[in-house]
């Protein structure tokens, strides 16, 4: 039979491997929000950038076109396609070609 010391020791040492158990993994974790946290930062940055070129191509085009022009050729500039059905596309082109 074991002695109390024995005992004791054995369930600290057991105690104290869990908590370093515990420990890697929740660094582990640290670690992976960091990698996910980095990448989305990289992400944005990404995005915002494309936003900014894109800003600034849609200025220059609309730059370029004289006021009140909208013509077959311009019209899917102004043209909402979140709210377009096949209906509205066919009105924007049915005098054109004829």
């Amino acid at each position: 039979m074991n002695s109390y010391n024995e005992n004791l020791h054995l369930a600290i040492v057991n105690s104290l491997q869990s908590l370093d158990i515990e420990e890697q993994d929740l660094n582990s974790q640290i670690n992976a929000a960091m990698f996910t946290l980095y990448h989305a930062e990289g992400a944005t940055i990404v995005a915002e950038q494309n936003l900014a070129a894109a800003t600034d191509a849609n200025n220059a085009v609309a730059l370029t076109l004289p006021p009140n022009e909208l013509n077959p050729n311009t019209a899917l500039l102004y043209f909402k396609w979140a709210d377009a059905n096949v209906d509205d596309v066919e009105k924007l082109f049915n005098q054109y070609g004829e």
